[in-house]
């Protein structure tokens, strides 16, 4: 769950609370707790949406989505 660890790294640094993330990802705080959990998995699209919000680099993100799957 690398993926979920680093998004979790910059919503803090940034200072973005969960449900001002969700709203400007368009999805349900239930996902969003689903994904953290490796439940539910995270999309391509989100992805780019984080990085987005985030003001990350998305190449990095996408890399620790990547290694996720083969994990």
């Amino acid at each position: 769950m690398l993926i979920v660890n680093k998004i979790s790294q910059f919503q803090k640094e940034r200072k973005l609370f969960q449900q001002h993330f969700v709203a400007a990802l368009k999805i349900d705080t239930l996902i969003k707790s689903k994904i953290e959990r490796g439940e539910h998995p995270a999309k391509r699209t989100h992805l780019v949406a984080t990085a987005k919000i985030l003001s990350a680099d998305k190449t990095e993100l996408l890399t620790f989505w990547f290694a996720d799957k083969i994990i």
